[in-house]
């Protein structure tokens, strides 16, 4: 073997024994800080997409649990039909997120579980007057990640059921479609901020499917509220 040869060859087996990591720089600050933010990013992006799951599940069972508060209290058929399509159509959104959580392993029983547990602490920092504190799931709800604009959401959702759950006949009506206008619009601006911020090109498809049906019942609630302002 010559000099260039022997040369050639130590210059070979000087790489072949220089650590992986440092040939890569895997194990470099730069590179960790770089693995650490791309990981952040998509822990971030997906616990928005499961948030926003939870957020359609939570708000499928809410309109529900109002529309059959009115086909008991309501005395006009009106009501008792929109009440009626509000079921129907919150049943086939609430099976159609279910089935896509399921097909992509989130356990909305769990995160359900979460964030009623969250709620109940977001209440309480409310009444101590430390709105704003919250934080994680119950947060996500309002997509700017503001806790009072959630918690305000909460409570005022909670005050309107026990609220209409105290009214009968034509009382109830006007509370009920005020409601239905204020929530559906609540709805609608929630969904549309939160699809803006997701990554996932199946969960904004499922959104976009659910998106016009809201708006539909915004658009019917808000009829039904002109009407009965008539009567």
């Amino acid at each position: 073997m010559n000099w260039k040869q022997k040369t050639l060859a130590a210059a070979v087996f000087a790489a072949l024994s220089i650590p992986a990591h440092a040939q890569t720089g895997g194990a470099g600050p730069a590179a960790k800080t770089q693995e650490s933010s791309t990981t952040d990013t998509e822990a971030r992006g997906t616990n928005r997409e499961e948030m926003l799951l939870g957020f359609l599940h939570r708000a499928n069972h809410r309109e529900i649990e109002l529309a059959n508060l009115a086909k008991d209290n309501s005395s006009s058929r009106q009501v008792k039909d929109f009440a009626d399509r509000v079921i129907k159509d919150h049943q086939s959104a609430d099976e159609q997120v279910f089935t896509f959580a399921k097909n992509h392993n989130i356990d909305l029983g769990a995160m359900h579980s979460r964030v009623s547990a969250k709620e109940e602490l977001t209440e309480n920092e409310r009444r101590s007057r430390a709105v704003g504190s919250a934080t994680g799931e119950y947060a996500f709800m309002a997509e700017t990640g503001a806790g009072e604009e959630a918690s305000r959401a909460m409570t005022e959702y909670k005050a309107t059921l026990e609220k209409l759950r105290t009214l009968k006949g034509a009382d109830f009506d006007r509370e009920f479609a005020r409601a239905m206008v204020k929530d559906h619009q609540m709805l609608i601006d929630r969904v549309t901020r939160a699809r803006s911020r997701i990554n996932d090109p199946e969960l904004t498809g499922l959104v976009d499917k659910l998106l016009p049906t809201l708006k539909q019942h915004l658009s019917m609630a808000q009829k039904l509220q002109d009407n009965l302002s008539k009567s």
